[in-house]
């Protein structure tokens, strides 16, 4: 038995080497797991289109910026008052030149907090 385990060690040595070198000791991961990198094409197509069509394409169900919904860079005075409400709570600015797009926070104490949809 002596032999046969010095001859089953050399063999499996052997083997254990020649796996080794024949990927150079360590594998690379890949990167992507083998799906293409599109992100360098995709920021290509983004530079093509317009910045109103760039905004268009982030935001479900459709619609063109700018016409069928504002493009507001900040919340404007709609003349909304919490003073108005009777409750606290979560409300919708209707005004037109919210464009359904403004939402106000009125606090116990009348405060008010407007922000973007």
């Amino acid at each position: 038995f002596p032999e046969m385990a010095r001859t089953l060690k050399l063999i499996l040595a052997y083997a254990l080497v020649s796996a080794a070198k024949s990927d150079g000791g360590h594998s690379h991961p890949s990167p992507s797991y083998g799906l293409p990198d599109l992100r360098a094409e995709a920021s290509e197509i983004v530079e093509e289109i317009d910045p109103i069509a760039r905004l268009a394409v982030n935001i479900p169900g459709g619609g063109i910026p700018g016409e069928d919904y504002p493009i507001l860079a900040s919340v404007p005075d709609t003349g909304f008052r919490c003073e108005n409400m009777d409750l606290p709570g979560y409300y919708a600015d209707t005004s037109y030149d919210a464009g359904c797009q403004v939402f106000h926070i009125c606090q116990d104490d009348f405060h008010l907090d407007s922000f973007l949809c």
